[in-house]
């Protein structure tokens, strides 16, 4: 049987290997560093600090995988009297609700919004350039990207109304990432995957896989 090798060893990692093994494949997962976890790595100190991904989304696909395999553990919102303290940075001046145009966007399914334009384009034909630019901005929240706006519009929508929903779909880990990591790792390791840490892939390694 041939054998899978997955490069890196954080969620995306993880949830690859896992997959592959549950359809029966052998799989060898590679990390390059001593320990798992890619960008999803909690620091221990007198806070636990999340260096990666900071929230789980409720009716998002991963939290559905990792829920199906027991592996999603104990979360926690944000509570409601912390929420009422957010604010919303438009022109210089701090806001409690944001522009209204960016609401009328974000309640706006993906379905609506095309694969092959890009956000910035779209978003300004429906609400205008003003307001699809704090969309995109507002998007970065969950994107992890430093330019929303040139990405596609369906897949920024996406996210958009994910992550503007209320009640808030976004939910945190308890006790980190870091948890989250050891149990998939733990999964993995059940399921016959091969876990090599300090195993860097250069292009020159590629071939000898």
């Amino acid at each position: 049987m041939q054998r899978i090798h997955v490069i890196g060893g954080g969620l995306a990692g993880f949830t690859a290997a896992i997959t592959a093994a549950e359809s029966g494949v052998r799989v060898t997962l590679h990390e390059a560093h001593h320990t798992p976890g890619g960008r999803a790595r909690t620091a221990e100190g007198r806070y636990l600090t999340n260096e990666g991904p900071h929230a789980l989304y409720r009716r998002g696909p991963h939290w559905a995988w990792l829920e199906r395999r027991g592996l999603l553990g104990a979360v926690a919102a944000v509570p409601p009297l912390e929420g009422t303290r957010l604010r919303f940075r438009l022109g210089g001046t701090l806001r409690r609700v944001p522009p209204l145009a960016l609401l009328r966007l974000a309640r706006r399914g993906a379905e609506h919004a095309p694969v092959d334009v890009d956000f910035r384009t779209w978003a300004t034909g429906q609400v205008g350039e003003e307001a699809a630019l704090v969309a995109s901005h507002y998007s970065a929240v969950a994107l992890y990207h430093h330019d929303p706006g040139a990405l596609s519009a369906a897949f920024v929508q996406e996210r958009l109304h994910r992550a503007a929903v209320l009640p808030p779909e976004a939910r945190y880990p308890v006790g980190g990432w870091a948890q989250v990591i050891d149990r998939m790792a733990a999964r993995a390791w059940n399921l016959g995957v091969r876990v090599e840490t300090a195993s860097r892939v250069d292009a020159a390694g590629l071939a000898d896989l």
